[in-house]
């Protein structure tokens, strides 16, 4: 057989995935923004799992990784519409860029990636000095017994480095301070 009817014949056939046809008046059910976000809340805690969770409210979990979706452009709309886009973000060649999301979302919004050269932390100085502090500061001073121990911990952390503590950097005020005396809107990000 030739290299051209090897490339002509068919694919072998894929094997069938699972498809969910939610029938009746769950099909069709409109769900109100509270219900939503208290089914996303519900699927994205700790252990949950999404098509118990999917099942539980008679909907797909296709509903859900769409909301999620919604939510996720919804929060970003809402913050560069608040803060604007920057004009280049430094990053280095981390594991960030298994999916391309970052790489879209800065190309639809016109930022430039500036890639750090491998095995260069100098490139990237300020991003390395900011992770040792978190290290030194956070993650070495305390002992997390669970994640949600964790993500407690580590945002009093950053609520105590951006709202309570002096940065030399931006002439000794607080960032929450800096953003008030150049006139920004300071609203809190949500973790």
């Amino acid at each position: 057989m030739s290299m051209v009817d090897h490339m002509l014949e068919p694919p072998p056939p894929r094997p069938v995935r699972r498809l969910e046809v939610i029938t009746g008046p769950g099909g069709r059910r409109r769900w109100t923004a509270d219900e939503k976000a208290r089914i996303l809340e519900e699927a994205t805690a700790p252990g949950a799992v999404v098509s118990e969770v999917a099942r539980r409210n008679g909907m797909s979990p296709q509903h859900l990784f769409t909301w999620g979706r919604q939510a996720r452009r919804e929060a970003d709309n809402r913050v560069t519409g608040l803060y604007g886009v920057p004009q280049t973000i430094r990053v280095d060649n981390g594991p960030e860029f298994v999916s391309r999301a970052l790489d879209l979302w800065a190309y639809q919004h016109g930022v430039v990636l500036d890639f750090s050269r491998p095995g260069k932390p100098t490139d990237n100085s300020f991003v390395e000095a900011f992770n040792g502090k978190v290290r030194a500061e956070c993650i070495d001073q305390n002992s997390f017994l669970s994640l949600a121990d964790a993500r407690l911990k580590c945002e009093a952390f950053r609520h105590e480095y951006n709202g309570e503590r002096p940065h030399s950097s931006i002439g000794h005020k607080t960032p929450s301070e800096f953003i008030k005396s150049i006139g920004a809107p300071s609203q809190p990000m949500e973790p």
